[in-house]
């Protein structure tokens, strides 16, 4: 039982700080001059994070993201006359499909 504690206990410090960073970054990009460029950029990264289901999955892709999710960011991130903030675009991202992931839970 212990065991199983101590387990939740390491999750939960790591997603916890995670989560706190992402809905930050959501806000940022809601709040930016540039929100209608971010929810657009984020649209597109949510298609992209369709396949990522579990919380670890976003972690992972927030923290280090692979080659062709970094190479999609960077191409949102630099397209038009404003550049959007590559860490604001994919938390904001990670936040959202956490969101979906826990409609999905709990319909």
């Amino acid at each position: 039982m212990l065991k199983q504690y101590e387990r939740v206990a390491t999750v939960h410090s790591e997603i916890t700080p995670a989560l706190q960073e992402w809905y930050a970054m959501l806000a940022a990009a809601r709040t930016s001059f540039e929100a209608d460029r971010y929810a657009s950029a984020v649209a597109c990264i949510l298609e992209t994070m369709a396949n990522h289901t579990t919380i670890q999955q976003l972690v992972t892709a927030y923290q280090s993201p692979d080659a062709a999710l970094r190479a999609q960011v960077f191409d949102l991130c630099g397209a038009g006359v404003a550049h959007l903030d590559p860490h604001v675009l994919v938390g904001a991202a990670c936040a959202l499909r956490f969101r979906q992931l826990m409609d999905e839970a709990v319909a």
